[in-house]
């Protein structure tokens, strides 16, 4: 009996340590994309100043639109495994509570209110609205206002500037989307139970 619950709890561990290793694959990813589009924004704009073309400064907005859009996956990736671990794993194993733990903490401290934390929170994934605003006063700045098309690139880089403050405001804290998740999950482990006879 207790070489099957010792061989158990090592089946949870080891599933624990792959999503584990999951979530840290997503982060360095999403990491790494932050990265490229720093630079590749920063090489663009040199292009831009050396070739004195300012169309060129605008040649960013449209990758960092789509590069946002998988940093928001990463993100809603690595709370779907976190959720999945509060969920289905951490109930297993005595003493691992990380996730949970840190998912009750975010909620109390959210409903306390947290003055400048809070906005400094809300703030800190505003990268990509200031990379486009900033490819976007460069533009003006090299003369685009005198170009022509000025009217729709004003649309343009005004929309663009527009979604990526509503995507930067909609990932600025993962609790949401875990706790999405996590009722999702208890639906799947209500199911599961009511399948296999188990009481709820």
């Amino acid at each position: 009996m207790e070489e099957s619950a010792g061989r158990f709890r090592e089946e949870v561990l080891r599933e624990y340590g792959e999503l584990r290793a999951e979530m840290l694959q997503k982060i360095d990813l999403h990491n790494k994309l932050l990265l490229f589009t720093y630079t590749s924004t920063a090489a663009l704009l040199g292009v831009a100043a050396t070739m004195d073309d300012a169309y060129v400064c605008l040649v960013p907005i449209p990758v960092v639109l789509l590069i946002s859009l998988r940093i928001a996956y990463y993100r809603d990736a690595t709370a779907k495994l976190a959720a999945y671990q509060i969920v289905f794993i951490e109930p297993l194993l005595e003493g691992i509570k990380w996730e949970g733990r840190n998912a009750s903490q975010a909620s109390a401290a959210q409903e306390a209110g947290q003055g400048t934390s809070w906005l400094v929170g809300k703030l800190r994934y505003w990268d990509f609205p200031f990379i486009c605003l900033t490819c976007f006063l460069v533009y003006l700045l090299m003369g685009g206002w005198d170009l022509p098309h000025r009217l729709l690139v004003l649309h343009g880089a005004v929309a663009a500037i527009a979604f990526e403050v509503l995507v930067s405001w909609s990932i600025h804290s993962i609790e949401p989307a875990k706790r999405r998740w996590a009722d999702r999950w208890e639906a799947v482990k209500r199911a599961e139970r009511a399948g296999s006879g188990e009481d709820k």
